[in-house]
């Protein structure tokens, strides 16, 4: 905790504060942190009604499922396995051919980066076409 909130906290060190403050500033601090504890205790109440009333949802939903014959673990275990598959796309088929260092012939697709011979006999005046799979 921060010093303030350890003086605030400690009644001798609240005392010593409150001797060097007036009264009407004093009255003005207990009328504001009146306010703050009020809505503090309100915004408790409600997240207290909002949690029960899901878990009463949660299990009506469950005894809705039970007499339906499924499982509620059935269903974590099918959600998860639901999330876990991909969308998997089909290879996609070669565009163009190019020459490597080593005198290899290649493949791109044209997707992603250009490759390095291609890009540098671009730089020299060849053209893409150039490269094309007839």
């Amino acid at each position: 905790m921060s010093k303030a909130i350890n003086q605030l906290n400690d009644i001798l060190s609240l005392r010593a504060q409150a001797r060097k403050l007036p009264l009407s500033f004093l009255e003005k601090f207990l009328d504001k942190f009146t306010v703050v504890i009020f809505e503090r205790r309100d915004e408790e109440a409600n997240h207290k009604l909002i949690k029960k009333y899901q878990l009463e949802k949660m299990e009506k939903i469950r005894i809705m499922m039970l007499n339906d014959c499924i499982d509620p673990a059935e269903m974590v275990l099918f959600s998860t396995q639901s999330m876990k598959q991909k969308k998997t796309r089909s290879d996609r088929s070669p565009k163009y051919w190019y020459k490597d260092l080593n005198g290899g012939v290649k493949t791109w697709t044209g997707q992603g980066r250009k490759p390095k011979p291609i890009a540098d006999l671009i730089a020299k005046g060849y053209k893409l076409e150039d490269f094309k799979i007839k």
